[in-house]
């Protein structure tokens, strides 16, 4: 889905909130997966792929809806 939401940041030439959000994301991941890999293991990088990959998604959701009226039906 993320990926999707991509795509409409080059529709409206806005490619450089790509890498804002796509860097936060990452951070996200390392993050979470550094933190709880001692308490939980390799299910760690599981839960730290799924969150940044959230993150990043509603990050970019939010971002478009300043530049035009986008909605998803959830």
């Amino acid at each position: 889905m993320s990926s999707n939401l991509d795509s409409v940041f080059q529709a409206i030439k806005k490619t450089k909130y790509q890498f804002t959000t796509t860097v936060m994301g990452a951070l996200v991941t390392v993050a979470l997966s550094y933190g709880l890999i001692s308490i939980i293991g390799i299910y760690a990088v599981i839960i730290g792929q799924i969150m940044g990959g959230i993150v990043m998604m509603l990050m970019r959701y939010r971002m478009i809806n300043k530049y035009i009226d986008f909605k998803m039906k959830w």
